[in-house]
């Protein structure tokens, strides 16, 4: 029901665009964390996605091609929940090597 408030609002485009803007703030920030960590592969996957959701949000905003926002937008989609596995089992398996070397010492 809240979510309905954001689609079906005359604001819907405002709050798709600061949406936009703050998860480009948080890739960024993303990408420099995992830059400072010498992760460049999880980098380049963070870029592409990223480059994804821009191509996705700049479809929808400029227009150009219609028939292509809904395609760009599931790939999105796919891709950032691909990204986020990635980056979960990534760091997973990192702390569970961290937790086997305390016990084992």
């Amino acid at each position: 029901m809240l979510l309905s408030i954001f689609v079906f609002s005359k604001s819907h485009d405002f709050f798709v665009i600061a949406a936009a803007f703050f998860g480009i703030v948080a890739f960024t920030t993303v990408i420099w964390g995992l830059i400072e960590k010498k992760e460049f592969l999880l980098v380049w996957i963070t870029i592409i996605t990223l480059l994804s959701v821009i191509l996705a949000l700049l479809l929808w905003q400029i227009q150009i091609l219609p028939l292509w926002v809904p395609i760009s937008q599931k790939t999105a989609f796919v891709l950032f929940f691909l990204w986020v596995w990635v980056v979960v089992l990534k760091y997973l398996k990192v702390e569970k090597r961290q937790s086997l070397k305390e016990t084992a010492s």
